[in-house]
């Protein structure tokens, strides 16, 4: 299954700059800028603005919202996603029934929220995030339950265009580590998309 993330820069005061794809490539448009004033018609006209760059990273910060297109199959419409990374608890509480591989470490756990906008999307969040700890190690979910709310269906999500369903990913990391940043690569072909976590 091809997939190709995008990247909604951010909002800006007069809207929303969104990013361009395609299935070969991957491209990050600037952030939107307000517009001057008008300028009287005896001044010289502004320069053109340079092209922008097609080869920026799929970086931001949490509450970014990276867009997910690909399809179901070779008879299936395209299918297309947005992810947003809402909340990151550095500290989060096991459920009542879970216990740590390593007594000595912690659980951390983020917050997705994942919206449909064209077909029927179902993917696995587990399968598709990860996170960077501050020792620079990559750490895979753990799968555990937590106090801060349920992980999809299991990791399972499925939405329709409109619709939006909120899940936690866990991750069991060493003890003093922090997660410094979080990806989402839905394919095996895919780039990452990066949220990078503030300290």
């Amino acid at each position: 299954m091809k997939r190709t993330i995008v990247t909604i820069a951010g909002l800006a005061i007069a809207g929303l700059s969104v990013t361009a794809c395609s299935t070969q490539h991957l491209a990050t448009a600037p952030a939107a800028t307000t517009s001057a004033p008008a300028t009287p018609a005896s001044s010289a006209p502004a320069p053109p603005s340079a092209p922008a760059s097609s080869s920026a990273p799929l970086n931001g910060p949490v509450g970014t919202t990276y867009t997910d297109s690909g399809d179901n199959g070779p008879n299936d419409s395209a299918t297309v996603y947005s992810v947003t990374l809402v909340k990151v608890d550095q500290q989060a509480e096991l459920g009542q029934y879970e216990t740590l591989t390593n007594g000595n470490d912690h659980v951390a756990a983020v917050e997705f929220s994942v919206t449909g906008k064209s077909g029927e999307s179902s993917d696995d969040a587990d399968s598709d995030a990860v996170t960077v700890g501050s020792d620079q190690q990559d750490y895979q979910p753990s799968f555990d339950t937590i106090t801060e709310g349920t992980n999809f269906n299991d990791g399972d999500f499925n939405v329709s265009a409109g619709q939006t369903v909120i899940g936690w990913v866990a991750f069991e990391l060493a003890p003093g580590v922090t997660i410094a940043s979080v990806q989402w690569s839905p394919g095996l072909d895919s780039e990452a998309a990066t949220w990078t976590v503030g300290s």
